[in-house]
């Protein structure tokens, strides 16, 4: 099952605007308004790969007619979930803490 989590604005920052984005576009073949960000996590061999759950966050996004744009697809290969440093994690928060996000909306795979 898919989530989808708005992405709430950084203190004392404002929401930052939804641009129209032409890798957006070019993802879901035509114009996109909106844009979205994936998260995806794998923590061993015999879960499903990081790929498949950003091709599945991009459908789910579509669907709400959203596009993921490959800039904003995050993800963290052989992680535990009990680990504090994740590199994709900790790059897609620091842009959403930054307040400069250009996406209101991250898809995770729960």
């Amino acid at each position: 099952m898919l989530t989808q989590s708005p992405v709430p604005p950084h203190a004392g920052h404002p929401s930052p605007p939804v641009l129209p984005n032409r890798t957006a576009a070019a993802v879901l073949g035509t114009a996109a308004p909106r844009v979205g960000a994936s998260y995806a996590r794998k923590s061993d061999r015999d879960q499903e790969g990081l790929d498949s759950q950003h091709e599945g966050n991009a459908s789910a996004a579509a669907r709400d007619d959203y596009g993921v744009p490959s800039e904003y697809q995050f993800g963290d290969d052989d992680t535990s979930g009990v680990t504090t440093t994740r590199g994709g994690l900790d790059r897609l928060m620091a842009l959403v803490e930054s307040g400069r996000a250009p996406f209101d909306r991250v898809y995770i795979k729960n």
